[in-house]
């Protein structure tokens, strides 16, 4: 989710050059440099939009989702849920408590 600018382009480059094909959805504000690229595929939706859970619904299997714009643990736990996939993601306390040590 992004890709098209700072880490999320960094990373579909480097994803693209080790073979893999890779899905991009972002609400397409910024240019699309992968836009003549056949491995990427670009998809245009907004998260917080009913295009998402379509998207999510119609996508097929993917081997990992990279989330660039989640700002909120629930932003990646309605991806999680929508995707019927389980999460272990940190609790706040358990992060402090280990970074603490």
């Amino acid at each position: 989710i992004g890709g098209t600018q700072f880490m999320g382009r960094e990373t579909v480059t480097a994803l693209v050059e080790r073979g893999a094909r890779v899905t991009m959805l972002n609400r397409g504000h910024s240019p699309n440099p992968f836009a003549s690229d056949p491995r990427v595929l670009h998809e245009k939706c907004d998260r917080f939009s009913e295009c998402f859970g379509d998207f999510l619904a119609r996508s097929g299997e993917w081997h990992a989702i990279v989330d660039f714009i989640a700002f909120h643990p629930d932003d990646i736990e309605d991806l999680l849920r929508l995707r019927d996939v389980s999460s272990s993601l940190p609790s706040s306390s358990s992060s402090s408590a280990s970074s603490s040590s």
